[in-house]
Formats: structure tokens, sequence, C-alpha cells
């Protein structure tokens, strides 16, 4: 009946639990979302929060259900994840931590650990946390360091501080101390950060057993009394009892130390399966030993026989060696030599495997430390050799970009050059061409005003003819007559028009009669009349016309001129006669 209405309350929880979920949020909840409904249930247990055993069941029982039905391997190993995390304490023997580890090793082997890496981090590091985990101190050092950075992407804060804590318990138990407490400091700033008191408390008791071991007994035991006082820690009987015993084995006082004993006892008597193992028969033997030095040999030996059923159970070999030596000695006090004898038998023969055990441990620990070390010293080579060759990149990529800045502004420059260069050329050329209008302008002109006067001059002779024919018939008196003719002679004959043409042809042409002279200094007059006609751009009937001559006369005169001048045959006298004005 009692089962039935504790079944009852758990299904009426579940329903609870799941009209009460939330929506989930990345920052709360690293796992990627793959069933809504299943990750939010397994967002509750893994609040800092966590359920009491009555919700962690119900809520187990309903993350089963949804895995099988929905067929889902991310799920199943979800579920496989929590069902070892919640029922800890439910393998809490050597043979159940063996079969935990290998139901936790085997979910680990079926993630896709690429796209599901918290999944595989919090696996890992449940393994990590095993007791019986069978990894080396190299292995479980690599492995931490690989968790680390996938905790920290997925800004799981306190499971970083977790794995620096397990750093700094391995660099403790290999006697480094230094990087012991440099790990345990990360995990205080881990911890502090997240403001997680439980986890700072944890860590500082493993804090003052390595000061312990570092020789600092008196630090040790004053951290201890501290964190006794915590309030949160007196809620938890396993780290109480935990602090007890070690506050046991570090004071001085015998007064105290029976004082941390019974207490420490007390609390295991009360909560039976809070206790470690090993803690437990530790602390049996203490006051088995305590009641032996007091001579109250018939307690001593109830003690020694709990503590021995425990250690047998247990495989605790160093726990078994002081309390079979125990037992001999108060089976000796009572006359009982046979078991006396026996169990020193089985202390000898303990013993030699110990002692093998522990050199063979030692060795190890010192082969892992000095493994550990090496490798370290290899990351920190590869470190360097990546800052290096970081270095090595940054500076020839800031080399190649300044290259390529320096060629830019060269090509720039260059650019520019040429465009200021044709936009000069351009200019010269537009000035050329504007100049050369000029000219040409100029040379039609000049042309135009000849004609113009020749055809003038042709006109005036004409008059003259018809005055000549008028005066020889009488049409016309003498006075008058003579007086024409010379006013229209003058015109003819007038010597100005040269003058002035040549004015206006230098003004054009600069320098031209001058360097034909030069050149050529048997030329004419008539003959430097004909280069200007001819450089202004005349053509043979023009200049005829101008000079009052035959084209033929013009053409045999050009030719003559060609020969003064000494042009080769294939160039023409007015190209060369051009080129002199340029």
């Amino acid at each position: 009946m009692k089962t039935k209405g504790r079944a009852i309350r758990i299904l009426v929880l579940v329903f609870v639990l799941l009209f009460s979920l939330k929506p989930l949020q990345a920052k709360t909840y690293p796992w990627k979302i793959v069933h809504p409904v299943f990750d939010s249930l397994a967002a509750l247990l893994d609040t800092a929060a966590n359920p009491d055993q009555e919700e962690q069941e119900a809520i187990l029982k309903q993350l089963e259900t949804i895995s099988l039905s929905q067929n889902n391997a991310v799920l199943n190993i979800r579920y496989r994840f929590w069902n070892a995390y919640l029922n800890g304490d439910n393998w809490n023997t050597t043979q159940n931590e063996n079969a935990k580890n290998n139901y936790l090793i085997e979910t680990l082997s079926y993630i896709d650990s690429m796209n599901y890496d918290y999944d595989y981090a919090r696996i890992l590091f449940l393994i990590l946390n095993s007791p019986n985990n069978s990894s080396d101190y190299l292995s479980q050092y690599q492995q931490l360091n690989q968790l680390i950075p996938i905790f920290q992407k997925y800004d799981d804060i306190l499971h970083m501080g977790h794995c620096y804590r397990y750093l700094g318990i391995l660099f403790g138990d290999l006697a480094q101390f230094d990087q012991a407490i440099g790990y345990f400091n990360k995990a205080d700033e881990c911890y502090s950060q997240i403001s997680n008191k439980e986890a700072l408390a944890t860590n500082a008791t493993n804090r003052a057993v390595l000061l312990y071991y570092m020789g600092e007994r008196d630090s040790s035991v004053q951290l201890f009394k501290r964190l006794l006082q915590d309030t949160l820690l007196r809620q938890r009987p396993r780290t109480m009892i935990s602090l007890y015993i070690n506050l046991s084995l570090a004071t001085v006082s015998e007064q105290q130390r029976r004082v941390y004993e019974d207490s420490a006892f007390m609390l295991i008597e009360r909560y039976p399966d809070a206790a470690d193992p090993e803690y437990r028969c530790a602390l049996l033997v203490n006051i088995a030993n305590r009641y032996h030095t007091s001579g109250n040999i018939d307690s001593a030996i109830l003690f020694y026989k709990r503590a021995l059923e425990n250690a047998e159970e247990e495989h605790l070999k160093n726990v078994l060696m002081p309390t079979l030596m125990g037992l001999s000695s108060c089976y000796a006090q009572q006359e009982d030599y046979k078991n006396a004898y026996e169990n020193m038998v089985r202390f000898y023969n303990l013993q030699e495997e110990v002692r093998g055990s522990s050199t063979v441990g030692e060795i190890n620990r010192k082969e892992n430390s000095l493994a550990i070390n090496e490798y370290q010293n290899q990351l920190a080579i590869q470190a360097q050799k990546m800052s290096l060759q970081r270095r090595m990149t940054a500076l020839i990529t800031v080399s190649i970009t300044l290259l390529a800045i320096i060629l830019l502004v060269i090509l720039l420059y260059l650019r520019q050059k040429k465009k200021l260069a044709e936009t000069s050329l351009q200019n010269k050329e537009l000035q050329t061409q504007q100049l050369q209008q000029e000219v040409d302008y100029q040379n039609r002109e000049l042309s135009s005003n000849m004609l113009i006067l020749s055809e003038n001059r042709s006109f005036l002779q004409q008059v003259l003819a018809q005055l000549e024919k008028m005066r020889s018939k009488g049409d016309l008196s003498n006075p008058s007559e003579a007086e024409l003719r010379k006013m229209i002679t003058s015109h003819i004959q007038s010597e100005d028009e040269w003058d002035s043409f040549k004015i206006h042809f230098e003004k054009v042409h600069p320098g031209f009669f001058n360097t034909l002279k030069e050149k050529h200094p048997n030329l004419t007059t008539n003959d430097l009349k004909l280069c200007a006609y001819i450089r202004i751009g005349l053509n043979i009937k023009q200049i005829a016309q101008m000079t009052a001559v035959l084209p033929a006369t013009i053409k045999t005169n050009r030719y003559l001129l060609k020969k003064k001048l000494q042009i080769d045959e294939d160039m023409s006298i007015d190209d060369y006669i051009a080129s002199l004005g340029q």
C-alpha cells in the first residue's frame, strides 16, 4: 500500500513538472535541444538546486519513457547519462563502479562528438569523476584539458571549475604542489564567478588536504575549522564527515582528535551511505587504535572487525594492513595466539603485496609526473611554435600589405603621371592644333588677300587696256586719259603690296626668311617670294595669277627652286618648305 501511494505521488509530480516547464535558454541549458519536453525535464536535473530524490526518480522515469517512445539515439544517450549521474550512490561499490564505468564508456562510444560535443564532454567528465577510473595520470590530464575549452565554449563555468579542481587534485597526488595550488586558484575564480558557495567550500577542502600533505599542518587545520562553520556545508553530511576525519588526521591535540573522530562517527552512524568507504574505514581504525591504546581491548577488537569487514568489501589494502596489525596485537594481549598469529600472517603477506604495489604505484606516479611534464613542455614548445608562426604570418601579412600599399601608391603615381602626361600631351596637341588652325587661318587670309590684290591688279590692267583702246579711238581727252592712266599704273606697279604681304607673313611665320637665307644664302628675292607663296599653300595657278605669269613659268620656277634648295627626289618642295616653318 505504501509503495502504491508513493507511485501515485510520483505520477502526480510528473504531471506537475510537465505543466510547469519553461522555455529553454542556451545560456542556462547548454545541451543542444533535441526534444523540448525531454530537454526541459533534463534542465531541472541540471540546475544548481537539484530536486529531491522523489522528483529525480519521477523525472528520470519520464526521460526514459520519452527516449523509448521517440527511438532517438541522442535522447537514449542522454537518458543513460542521467541514469548514471543520478544513481551514483547505487553504484557505490568497486564492482558496481566498474560496471558504471563500462556503462558510461559504452554510452560515450555512441556519441557524435562533432555535433554533440557538450554531451561528449559531460559523459567523459562523469567517467573521470569515477573513483575507479582506470585512466593514468597523463590520460586524465589530457582529457581534463580537452574538456575545459568545450565547457568554456558553452559558458559552463561550473564544470570548467570542476576540471581545474580535479587537475589540482591530480597534481597534488603527484606531489607537484605549486601546480596543484595554481589549478585550485583557477577553480576558485570559476566558482566565485558564478557565486557557487558549495563548490568553493569543496575546493577549500581539497586545498586544506593539500596544505596538510605539503607539511603546512597549522594552515590546514585552520582552513578545516573555518569550513566547519559554513552553514551550507553543515547541511551536507558527506562533506561534514570528510571535514571531521581530515581534522582528526591533521590536529595535534589528542583531545581534539577524539572530538572530531566521535563527531564523524556519529554522522556515519546516522547517514551510513554518506561517507566515502575509505574515510569510513580509516575512521573505524583510528577509533579502534584509540581504544587499543587506552586498554579497552574488547571495544578495539569490535571496531577493528568493523574496519576489516568494510576494507575487505571495498578492497582497501592500505586500511587492511593497520587493521590486521591492530587485531593481531589485541588478540595477543588477550592470549588468543591463534587469531593473533593468523592476523599477523595475513598482515605480512599483505605487506609484501602492498609494498610491491606501493613501489609500483610510486614508480607509476613518478613516470606519470615526468610524462605530464614532458607533455606540458611539448605543449609549450608547440604553443611557442604556433605563436612564432602567428607572428611570422602576421609579419608576412603586414609586409605583403605594406608592399601592396607601396605598389598601389606607385601604380597610382604612375597612373596619375601618365594621366598628367596625356593631359599635357593633349593640351600640347590642342595648342598645336589651335596654333595650326590659326596659322592655316592666317595663311588662308594672306592667300585670300593676295588673290584679291591679284584680281584687282588684273582688273586694273584690263581697265588700262580699255583706256588704251578708247584713247586710240579718240574717245578720251588727252589730259583726262593721262591722269587716269597714271593713277592706274601707280597701283599696278606699287612695291607696297609685297612689303605689306611680307610683314603679315612674318607675323604668321616668324623667322621663316632668316632660316631660309641661313640654309640657302644664294636665293634671290623672287625665290624668297615663291617660297613664301608655297608656304601659305598657294597652288601653281594661284601663284601665276598673283605674279602675272603663265602657270608653266611657275612650274619651271618651282623645279629650279627645288634644285637650288637641294631637296631629295622623294621629298616634295611643299613639305620641305613647310618643315622650315615648324
